[in-house]
């Protein structure tokens, strides 16, 4: 972990996240005990360290996929593993350290290691051109020494000799510094190549705008999802929202029109858990949105969203990757013997139950 741990100045607890004013720092809990008459002056500071006029700033060598595991540590506790001694609970904070996420989103192309690696490439490339030319009039010159070396009677052979000889120690030498050069180059290249595989700006951006989401589910408590299976991620956003669906839908979201927050019912979530899934699986919206119950030995998938006014769908779970990509009113139009549909009215987990035991759809 490249994450600053420091002691707070006031209580000397170990954190990675301060409040900070100047030269002034303190952790969480020493900022809420403290009788602050403005704290508009003081800002949310990560991986802390103190710069060469003893202000405390953020630090420079954390990584974006480090402050991204801490945020999400701090959402879901549960999960926090290397981050469970460190973690925060003050909304405003895991607020700051998203918006902090956001700037510190860069293209390759902006950072310094790679314009560093573009000059080296670009400098040993120039020494490898420089070198095969260097090598071809080696070879030209002992060409033709050795042509006047044996048609032309009136030459001086040891001294003619001697050049070749000293040519072909030259060729060997070239040679072996090309080699050298052509390997760097390689391994230049190679690291060019690195900066693209990593986590490019887009995927970033698409980080940081999930976690705004999230965040705005859990600082009112609607992100409090503890399962037991490990939670894998899709890029995609399951069973996304279609502006055709069927009434039901539509009146849903009239009625969520005329109301500025949205009900979440995070049992219906915990109850498909008690029924052991082999895996789990978010999409974009994470549990803001659709969540994929997987259970192998039943060859049946299972997708419920917390968000009130969502039904409940099954599928096989050799098709749910393909038909959780589509809207649900492609599902109700074109694959609607592939699903199994419930609502969530009084007996929806008896129905839910039957068609696990039965695994039959219908």
């Amino acid at each position: 972990m490249s994450l600053n741990v420091v002691k707070c100045p006031i209580c000397t607890s170990g954190t990675v996240v301060l409040w900070a004013h100047g030269v002034k720092g303190c952790c969480e809990r020493c900022f809420n005990q403290m009788a602050q008459n403005d704290n508009s002056a003081w800002h949310v500071v990560f991986s802390p360290e103190q710069n060469a006029d003893g202000l405390w700033v953020s630090g420079t060598t954390f990584e974006f996929r480090e402050i991204r595991e801490f945020v999400d540590a701090c959402m879901r506790p549960s999960a926090a593993g290397r981050y469970k001694e460190l973690l925060i609970s003050l909304p405003e904070i895991v607020l700051a350290l998203i918006e902090l996420m956001e700037t510190r989103i860069v293209g390759p192309g902006e950072r310094d290691e790679f314009l560093k690696a573009r000059a080296l490439q670009a400098s040993l490339q120039d020494d490898v051109e420089s070198l095969k030319k260097d090598q071809e009039l080696n070879e030209a010159e002992s060409r033709n020494l050795r042509w006047h070396l044996w048609h032309e009677a009136g030459t001086d052979k040891e001294t003619t000799s001697a050049r070749i000889e000293e040519l072909n120690a030259r060729w060997r030498d070239i040679r072996l510094r090309l080699r050298e050069r052509e390997i760097e180059l390689d391994k230049a290249r190679e690291a060019i190549r690195g900066f693209f595989r990593e986590t490019s700006a887009q995927e970033h951006e698409r980080i940081v705008n999930r976690l705004f989401r999230e965040y705005k589910a859990w600082s009112r408590g609607a992100l409090v999802v503890n399962f037991k299976v490990p939670v894998r991620r899709v890029h995609w956003e399951i069973l996304k929202p279609s502006g055709n669906a069927w009434q039901e839908l539509v009146r849903y979201f009239e009625r969520l029109s005329h109301s500025h927050d949205k009900r979440y019912d995070l049992d219906r979530l915990h109850r498909i858990h008690d029924f052991e899934p082999d895996q789990i699986f978010v999409g974009r919206a994470s549990f803001e949105g659709y969540v994929v119950f997987v259970f192998s030995n039943r060859q049946m998938a299972v997708l419920d969203c917390p968000e009130v006014g969502n039904a409940l769908y099954m599928m096989e779970t050799n098709k749910w990757k393909l038909l959780s990509q589509m809207s649900k009113t492609e599902l109700l139009r074109f694959h609607r013997e592939e699903i199994h549909r419930i609502v969530h009215v009084s007996w929806w987990l008896s129905d839910l139950k039957y068609f696990l035991e039965s695994r039959t759809l219908r």
